[in-house]
């Protein structure tokens, strides 16, 4: 949940999209760890275990506690949703997303924004909390959702706790602590970091 001090891992996380898994690269020696899955049962949460994640696709690494959250873009939930991983490559817990999650950004609380594609809308979980229900790997905590006006397909946060979301010919700012819609910017752009 934030902090002023960093951990320094030496990890730098590759989607294998086609695989539905992560590889971690030590960015010191090149070595190569994984496949680490990144998706749910399809029973989940009724049914325990992780399993191949539905095209994972964007990534975010928290700088406080080095864990890596992971977009799959697969539809629907829980297919297409959010795995939380260690920096070992342990799933934490997982978010459903409907719509095709895309964007994903980390806020100084260390909780993560994701964007549904299709659904225009931002979902935020905790970093650090789950859900009171009973599901193995857990279920991240969703805090709030937020319709945007256009389709996230990527994310970066600031030094300011905006949440910045590009899609749709639209560059959308959003303050992290309150939820609201800064400014909007037309600019046509593919990616954001």
């Amino acid at each position: 949940a934030g902090g002023t001090t960093t951990i320094d891992v030496p990890y730098i996380w590759i989607p294998a999209s086609g695989e539905g898994a992560v590889y971690r690269y030590n960015t010191n020696t090149g070595a190569r760890a994984g496949p680490f899955n990144t998706g749910v049962n399809p029973n989940w949460p009724g049914t325990p275990g992780t399993a191949p994640g539905a095209s994972p696709s964007r990534t975010s690494v928290n700088a406080f506690d080095a864990t890596l959250w992971v977009a799959n873009r697969g539809d629907p939930a829980p297919s297409g949703g959010v795995a939380h991983l260690d920096y070992n490559g342990n799933m934490i817990c997982y978010g459903g997303v409907p719509g095709g999650p895309r964007a994903v950004a980390i806020d100084a609380a260390g909780d993560v924004w994701v964007g549904s594609y299709t659904g225009r809308t931002l979902y935020k979980f905790s970093g650090t909390e789950f859900a009171p229900v009973s599901s193995n790997p857990k279920t991240c905590k969703l805090l709030l959702t937020l319709p945007i006006p256009g389709n996230p397909y990527g994310a970066a946060t600031d030094n300011k706790n905006h949440v910045w979301v590009q899609g749709g010919g639209t560059i959308i700012e959003i303050d992290a602590a309150t939820a609201q819609i800064v400014n909007q910017y037309p600019v046509g752009a593919y990616g954001i970091t």
